[in-house]
C-alpha cells in the first residue's frame, strides 16, 4: 500500500511559527518533573497542544544497499528496507499527480489553518469556519502549535546538490555520511524527529494508490498492541489457529511482506517484532537473509539499548531492555489496545474522528457539487456519487505509529487511483483541510457537530493528551551527543553474503 498527497499550494503561506527540523527541538516549559506543561492555566488561559503533521513519503525509491535504503543497521552495514516513494496518477497525458507532493500541499494548508488559533485575530478567523461547519454554543479556545516532519521532497536537495538526497526523508536514523565509517554521527530520521518535538498528536497523512480504479474511500491505520503481538507470538509458537481474540484484528490486518493470508502475515510481522528477522515459509525458524533489525535501536530515543546485543533467532526468546518496559508499561496498552472503537486504542479512535470529521465537511459542502468527466470517459458523476466512502481501518506494523509516544492519528485520505476521489483531493482539498483541523480541535477540546443524513458523525469526545505527557517525555534521548555508528558490519561478515532484500517497505 502507499499512502498519497495534494497539489501544489496556490500563493505564499506565511505559516508564523511553522518550522522545518534543523536540530534538536526544544520542548515548550517543562515542569520540574519534566513533564511538558501545557495545559489551561487557573487564571483562564487557552488551552494549548502540539500537533506534528507528516505528509507522507517525500524521499526518492530506493533499494537497500550499503548507500541506499531505510532502516541502517550498522551490524550489517547497510540499510535494511526500500524507501516507498509512494503513489502516483494520470491526470492527463503526459501529466501525473504524486502523492508526495499532494500530501505536502495539505499538510502545508492544514498547518496554516491551526497557526490561526495562535493570535485572538486568527482565532476569531479559526472559529468562524467551526461555526461554519455546525458549531453551536461555547467554544473554549486552544492554542494548537505546528510543525510538519518535511516541507520539500528529495528533489529540492537533488537541485542542491546534496551528496544525500534522501537523508531527511527516512523514517529511521541513518549515517550522516555515506559510505558509513565507525564513529559516524546517525543523522535523525523522521520518527526521531517526531520523539525530541514531543507533540501531543502526530497526523500522518498519505494517499492510496492501487492498480483497481473502482476502489475508494478513507482508511484510518493503526498498530497492534503488546497484547496483540503477545497473543500473535502465541498462536505461533502453538501452531494453532486463529484464535477469537484476533479475529476482529484479522479482519483490518493489511500484509505487507511476503507471508500471504491474515494468520501467515500476522506471524511474520511478531517474527519481525520480536526478532528482528523475517521467518522462513511455516514461521518456525529465521530467514537470516531477511534481517529487519531490532529497529528500536535505530532510532534516538530513550529506548534504544546500551549495547546491540547478540541476534534473537528464536520467537520464544524472553525480551528484556528499556523498550521492552515500554512494551509492558500502561501508556502503550491505553495507546493501541481497546479504546472507544472497540480495538486500535486512542490511535485508532483519533484517526477514525479525523475522517469523520473531514467527511462531515465534504458531506455539508459538495450538495450541489457535480463531478465532471472524469479522464477515463465515465462521464458525469451526480451529488450521489461524490462523498467517499469511511472504510474499514487497516492494521499493520506500521513504522511511525508503533515506535512514537505521542498519540498517532495514521490517515489515507483516498485514492489517486480512482477519478472521484482523485477530483475531490485535488479540486476541494481546502474541505479535508477545514474537517482536519475542526477533528484536531475536537480531539483537544471536544466537539459535537450536527449530524447529515447518511454520514457517520464525529463521537466529538476529546482525548486525555495530558494523561500521555510524561510517557512523551521520557522517550526523549537523554544523551548530550547523538548516537554513533559503532562495531561496523559484525553481523554482515558472519550471516551469507549477498545484497539482502528489505522486509517492508519504509512506511
Amino acid at each position: 500500500m502507499s499512502p498519497s498527497h495534494l497539489s501544489r499550494l496556490s500563493g505564499a503561506l506565511v505559516l508564523v511559527g511553522l518550522l522545518a527540523w534543523a536540530g534538536p527541538a526544544s520542548v515548550a516549559a517543562a515542569t520540574p518533573d519534566g513533564v511538558t506543561s501545557r495545559s489551561g492555566g487557573a487564571n483562564g488561559s487557552p488551552k494549548s497542544i502540539r500537533v506534528m503533521i507528516d505528509p507522507g513519503h517525500g524521499g526518492r525509491g530506493e533499494e537497500p544497499g550499503a548507500t541506499t535504503g531505510d532502516n541502517w543497521d550498522s551490524q550489517y552495514a547497510q540499510f535494511l528496507r526500500v524507501v516507498n516513494y509512494g503513489g502516483s496518477a494520470r491526470t492527463a497525458p503526459g501529466r501525473r499527480v504524486e502523492e508526495h507532493e499532494l500530501a505536502l500541499s495539505l499538510s502545508r494548508r492544514l498547518a496554516a489553518l491551526l497557526e490561526l488559533t495562535r493570535t485572538d485575530a486568527g482565532w476569531t478567523r479559526f472559529e468562524e469556519m467551526l461555526r461554519r461547519l455546525g458549531a453551536r454554543g461555547a467554544l473554549p479556545r486552544v492554542r494548537i502549535e505546528s510543525r510538519l516532519t518535511r516541507t520539500d521532497d528529495y528533489r529540492a536537495r537533488q537541485a542542491r546538490k546534496e551528496p544525500d538526497p534522501n537523508r531527511d526523508f527516512r523514517l529511521l536514523d541513518s549515517p550522516a555520511r555515506l559510505p558509513a565509517r565507525e564513529g559516524t554521527p546517525l543523522h535523525p530520521g523522521r520518527v526521531s524527529r517526531v520523539i525530541d518535538w514531543a507533540p501531543d498528536l502526530l497526523l500522518v497523512l498519505h494517499l492510496n494508490d492501487v492498480d483497481g480504479r473502482g476502489q475508494r474511500g478513507m482508511n484510518a491505520l493503526f498498530v497492534p498492541s503488546p497484547g496483540d503481538f503477545e497473543a500473535i507470538r502465541a498462536m505461533a509458537l502453538s501452531k494453532g489457529v486463529l484464535p477469537a481474540e484476533l479475529q476482529r484484528l484479522a479482519r483490518s490486518w493489511i500484509a505487507r511482506g511476503r507471508a500471504r493470508g491474515e494468520r501467515a502475515s500476522m506471524i511474520e510481522a511478531a517474527w519481525c517484532y520480536y526478532t528482528g528477522f523475517a521467518p522462513t515459509p511455516g514461521g518456525r525458524t529465521p530467514d537470516m537473509t531477511r534481517p529487519d533489525g531490532k529497529v528500536w535501536n535505530h532510532i534516538t530515543w530513550a529506548y534504544r539499548d546500551a549495547e546491540p546485543g547478540r541476534p534473537t533467532l528464536t520467537l520464544a526468546a524472553p525480551q528484556e531492555g528499556p523498550f521492552w518496559d515500554r512494551e509492558r508499561g500502561p501508556f502503550e496498552s491505553r495507546r493501541r489496545a481497546g479504546g472507544p472503537e472497540g480495538l486500535g486504542g486512542d490511535n485508532l479512535y483519533a484517526g477514525q474522528e479525523l475522517l469523520r470529521h473531514a467527511r462531515l465537511s465534504l458531506a455539508r459542502a459538495v450538495t450541489s457539487t457535480a463531478l465532471p468527466s472524469d479522464v477515463f470517459g465515465r462521464g458525469p458523476h451526480s451529488r450521489v456519487t461524490t462523498l467517499t466512502p469511511l472504510s474499514r481501518p487497516l492494521c499493520a506494523a506500521w513504522t511511525l505509529p508503533l515506535y512514537v509516544n505521542s498519540v498517532t492519528a495514521y490517515l489515507e485520505l483516498g485514492y489517486l487511483s480512482n477519478a472521484r476521489d482523485r477530483w475531490l483531493l485535488m479540486n476541494r482539498g481546502d474541505l479535508y483541510v477545514e474537517g482536519l483541523a475542526a477533528g484536531i480541535y475536537s480531539l483537544a477540546a471536544g466537539l459535537e457537530l450536527p449530524g447529515v443524513p447518511g454520514i457517520e458523525p464525529p463521537v466529538g469526545k476529546p482525548v486525555a493528551f495530558e494523561h500521555y505527557r510524561p510517557h512523551v517525555a521520557a522517550a526523549r534521548w537523554k544523551g548530550s551527543k547523538p548516537p554513533i555508528v559503532e562495531r561496523l558490519g559484525e553481523l554482515g561478515k558472519k550471516t551469507e553474503g549477498g545484497r539482502r532484500k528489505g522486509v517492508v517497505s519504509s512506511q
